[in-house]
């Protein structure tokens, strides 16, 4: 809108609510003020003096080092609570449970089984497992069958399924640190429209399943079910394999 001309003025609280890194404050504001935007803080008045300039340079970069520290007092607090059993260190209560805070329950948080959900997962489980159906044939069923996502929606898309099938938590044991962050891996090419140059300046790396810190949860299936699943899925992975190079004879 700024570029387009359509807007005058901002108003924005304080240096640190416009960017929390002082490289993006510095490109913002500039590119503001060529726009001809006037930009107000509300919590101190910008001044045009040299020292001014600084004073708001300095805000910005005492902005991004209080947004490290509080990312590592977070890890740092996270990690002793998870390999003490808590579950409000993990990113929230997947499909077929509800997240009971520590100030409903009682001192503790907690996991509850949402038991329409968790009959759907019990489906899905014994499909793949048992009767060795695809992701797909999974898809089909579950919209022929109009069973409702948690948002609402009817349709089921493989990538949700893939990760219900993939999540350790139905069998009782919630993994936490799952995921870390790794050295940004340059694609060979733009994929789905999107741009070669991503917007975040690194990726997420998957963490071997030794190395996760395992957080018991409520089981909804038997942790037999959960192994032959995935045994299916790699299963499935090497006939998708072998089907995209053509079978050798």
């Amino acid at each position: 809108m700024i570029a387009a001309g359509g807007v005058e003025r901002l108003y924005v609280h304080s240096p640190d609510r416009l960017g929390r890194k002082d490289a993006y404050q510095v490109l913002l504001m500039d590119e503001f003020q060529r726009a001809g935007v006037e930009v107000i803080f509300l919590n101190r008045e910008l001044g045009r003096s040299p020292e001014e300039e600084l004073l708001l340079q300095v805000q910005g970069m005492v902005a991004e080092y209080e947004r490290a520290k509080i990312l590592e007092r977070s890890r740092r607090g996270k990690r002793p609570a998870a390999h003490a059993g808590g579950v409000r260190v993990l990113c929230g209560a997947p499909y077929g449970y509800h997240y009971i805070s520590k100030a409903l329950g009682g001192g503790v948080a907690r996991f509850d089984i949402v038991e329409h959900e968790a009959r759907v997962v019990r489906q899905v489980f014994t499909w793949v497992g048992q009767e060795r159906v695809s992701i797909g044939e999974v898809c089909r069923r579950l919209q022929r069958a109009g069973e409702p996502r948690r948002e609402g929606k009817t349709a089921w898309e493989r990538s949700v399924v893939w990760g219900m099938l993939k999540n350790p938590a139905y069998q009782g044991t919630a993994g936490f640190g799952k995921t870390r962050v790794g050295a940004l891996k340059r694609p060979l090419r733009a994929q789905g429209g999107r741009s070669l140059q991503p917007r975040q300046p690194h990726a997420l790396e998957e963490v071997p399943r030794e190395e996760w810190i395992l957080v018991p949860v409520p089981a909804i299936i038997e942790v037999e079910l959960y192994d032959l699943v995935q045994e299916q899925l790699a299963e499935n992975r090497r006939r998708a394999r072998q089907g995209q190079r053509g079978a050798g004879y």
